[in-house]
């Protein structure tokens, strides 16, 4: 942690990326404790538990309230250095999460009681993370529905060729259920929350390949 807070120094920053699973606060709060008491700011991801494990889920509905009392207890505690509350990372994402157990709705329900909890204490609060596959993808459907010329020149200049089928003609069914779940998380969002947030890669490419999108 002190080799991290000599470049943050080094650099001028005093504000951090943290994250903390509430499924065994307070047992976790080491990482939060440092930066807090080392005068950092934090931009905090909160999750029901770890991700990337065969069983990781969203908070179940029968937990929502643990969910509930152990992030006022986060908030209670680091608010004055919270700058933002970020509900899980990359919601959408199969490899942190195993949709078999779990479903987008658990989800919207996790970041309607975390809304909750930082709206009444006027802590900033946003969605975990909408990755780049389906940004293009919503993007490029969007704009066949306003100029298929700019919807063209967009799939050519920002997916992949190797994506061209399933976005075109919706023909993977996997993909189009992520699709979907973000259009549910997207509508959440444009209806409940100040912003959304996306993680995209410059320049644009498939995480894990060196497959450039633009020409």
């Amino acid at each position: 942690m002190q080799d991290k807070a000599n470049v943050l120094n080094s650099l001028g920053i005093n504000v951090v990326r943290e994250s903390v699973t509430l499924n065994i606060w307070p047992n976790n709060s080491g990482r939060c404790d440092y930066w807090y008491n080392n005068g950092y700011k934090m931009v905090l991801n909160v999750s029901w538990m770890q991700q990337a494990l065969s069983n990781s889920i969203f908070t179940p509905k029968d937990s929502l309230s643990i969910f509930k009392k152990n992030l006022i207890n986060v908030c209670q505690k680091y608010k004055d250095r919270l700058l933002m509350v970020v509900v899980e990372n990359e919601e959408n994402n199969p490899g942190y999460r195993n949709f078999s157990l779990t479903t987008i709705n658990d989800y919207i329900a996790e970041l309607a009681v975390a809304k909750q909890v930082c709206d009444s204490m006027n802590i900033s609060v946003v969605n975990g993370g909408l990755t780049t596959a389906a940004i293009r993808t919503l993007t490029y459907r969007w704009l066949l529905t306003v100029d298929s010329k700019k919807a063209n020149d967009f799939l050519i200049k920002a997916i992949p060729s190797s994506d061209w089928d399933k976005v075109k003609n919706k023909n993977n069914a996997a993909f189009e259920s992520n699709i979907s779940n973000n259009e549910v998380v997207l509508d959440y969002c444009k209806n409940n929350l100040k912003f959304v947030n996306v993680h995209l890669y410059s320049p644009m490419v498939l995480r894990g390949t060196t497959t450039i999108a633009t020409n």
